[in-house]
Parts: structure tokens; sequence; C-alpha cells
């Protein structure tokens, strides 16, 4: 741990770099409460809340505290910087906005759009919804063109999101995709910083089912055909409605990774036969990364199915019935900055 004076010292001197393309909020006026829904979820970086801002409305704040060694806290210095870069320069409809930064005492946060919805991959796991063709198909068509765009945003074709999974995929009750959680993904390209908070967590199986094979052999590798390998997962498990990893119950992780390297998939016999997508998914998913397809022709390809199957309809008309919790009491509430004194 770093000494205390040290531990100012970088604070301060990390404060001073805060990203200039986006405002500075202050904390105490980002309002949150230890009700259950204010809680979002948590990660490696720290914690991500639903807070209350007067002139924002409800937006989400992802929350990271800088501690340990001056090594540590640079290595998260640098996911939070790089993330808030990289989302001040992207403007798509299926990717998360964010707002602003806000900072207080050791930690930082990003806030972002509130998303009114849930993770893909509690839908799927608590079989809280059964998605019919059409929304199926315009869900996978959503994630490629959000795909689509950060593999073009840059004119040198750097940018990649890294770390697309079910779980950083939120769906809406209109049934619109956004997809998250830029932070690690960028930072390694970005910073060199290799620290193990910030790289694949191997110890996870459902992390690993998304994870290409040249990365589990510590490979070098394409960052493009890395997320079209990760696309072709998350698209198995919208169209069989089920969890890539309900295929490889069992096994722990170092079987997984063997089962993966040895070109073993989630089971592609679940896509009825004369399923167009069966392809595509099939194709994105190779061994080789050089066989996978730009996800510029995979969004194109996925588009010509819609249309084929349902005309020029380009959106669903459905909704879906599970709700979104309703706000806390506006009493209960206190500033982010009391609310993380608090806690402690």
């Amino acid at each position: 741990m770093a000494s205390a004076q040290t531990q100012v010292e970088m604070e301060r001197r990390l404060m001073n770099e805060l990203p200039h393309a986006l405002p500075e909020l202050l904390a105490n006026d980002l309002k949150t409460s230890f009700n259950e829904v204010d809680y979002i979820g948590s990660g490696s970086f720290g914690a991500v809340r639903r807070c209350y801002h007067d002139r924002l409305g409800e937006v989400a704040v992802k929350c990271t505290e800088l501690t340990g060694t001056p090594e540590d806290m640079i290595c998260s210095w640098n996911s939070f910087k790089t993330e808030a870069h990289v989302l001040a320069r992207i403007n798509h409809p299926n990717i998360v906005e964010v707002c602003a930064v806000t900072t207080w005492n050791s930690n930082v946060g990003l806030i972002l759009e509130y998303v009114g919805g849930k993770t893909l991959a509690n839908l799927i796991k608590d079989k809280q919804i059964q998605f019919s063709r059409s929304t199926g198909l315009q869900l996978i068509h959503q994630l490629s063109a959000a795909i689509n765009y950060l593999h073009t945003l840059d004119s040198q074709k750097k940018f990649t999101h890294g770390d697309i999974k079910a779980s950083n995929i939120l769906i809406t009750p209109q049934f619109v995709l956004k997809l998250a959680d830029f932070g690690a993904a960028n930072v390694r390209a970005a910073t060199g910083c290799q620290s193990s908070s910030l790289t694949l967590d191997i110890s996870t199986v459902h992390t690993l089912l998304y994870s290409a094979p040249e990365i589990l052999n510590g490979e070098g590798y394409n960052e493009h055909a890395r997320d079209v390998y990760s696309f072709a997962v998350v698209t198995y498990e919208i169209v069989t409605e089920r969890l890539a990893s309900d295929d490889f119950l069992g096994m722990n992780s170092l079987a997984l990774i063997g089962a993966i390297k040895d070109e073993q998939r989630p089971d592609a016999e679940r896509f009825d036969a004369n399923d167009p997508m069966k392809s595509i998914v099939v194709s994105c998913w190779s061994q080789n990364p050089s066989n996978r397809p730009k996800i510029k022709n995979v969004e194109e390809e996925v588009r010509g199915i819609i249309k084929d199957e349902f005309g020029d309809e380009t959106e669903t008309n459905e909704t879906a019935t599970f709700e979104i919790p309703e706000p806390s009491q506006a009493s209960n509430r206190v500033g982010l900055d009391q609310f993380f004194a608090l806690s402690k």
C-alpha cells in the first residue's frame, strides 16, 4: 500500500488530469440512496450506482476508488481516463452515452446515461423473456451496428471493445440494445497497463466462453477479429435463448480453455436447419481469426436477412414484460461523496 502522503500526492496529480472533453459535476449533486434500487452492479473497477441529478435526471455513475500502490492507482486511473476519452468520442444509439465525470476524495466517477433495462445475460438466465424472431434479429443487428461503428470510428481503425459478452449488453423494455463497459478493453493498447484487474479474468467460465482461442493461446491477436468472435457467441445466445455456458456444464476453467482451443463451440445444431444466422455465427467464431468476416459485412448480411423475412421493417413494435425499479425516495438520498463516506 502507498503511504498516506504518497497516496495524497498521487491523487492530487491524477485529479489534475481529468478528461477535458467532458464536464465535471460535483459529487454532492449526484444523489443516491442505500435502497437496493440504486445499486446497479459492481466489478473489479468498483461499483455502478443509480444517481439523480437536478439537470440530467437519472444517471448511472461508474465509481472507481484510487487505492493501493502507486502502480495500482495509475492503472485504475488509466482505465477510467481511457474509458472516458473513448466514450466522449462515441455517439451511437446502441452504445451507452457518457455525460460527465466527477471526483471526490480518492474516487473518480464516470457519469453515464441510465439505461432502464436489464443485462442480456440476466434476461436469458432468469428466463424472463422470449425473443420473437423479429426482435432477436433486430437485437443482433443493433449489436453488429454498434461494433461496426466502433471499428470504423477512427481513421486508423484502432477502436475496439474487447469484452463483448451478454453481461455487458443492456436491453431496454422497448428492445433497444446498449453496449456498455469500455474500461478494460481499451486500456492495454492505450496505456500498456497490465494490471490483473484490467485484463482477461480466466477464472470465470462465463467470460472465457466469449474469448477467442488466440487470446487463450497467448498469441498476438487482431482486436477486431476478437470482437467478431465474441459477437458470434452473443448471437448464438440471442437466437437460442440460452447462455453459451449451458452447453459446457461441469467444465472448470482449465477444461473450458482446452475445449475452446480444440475448436469446441456452443451447439450450433440448436439453430433451425434453414436459419441463415447459423452460417454467420459459425464463420464468426472460426478458429483462425483471418477466416472471420469483417463486422461491416456481418451487419449488411443481418440487415439483408431482416429484409428477406420481414420486408422493410426496421424496428420491433414489441415491448418487454419486465419492469424497471421505481426511483428511490428523494428524502432518502444523499450526495455520492457522503454515501461512500457513510458506507465505510
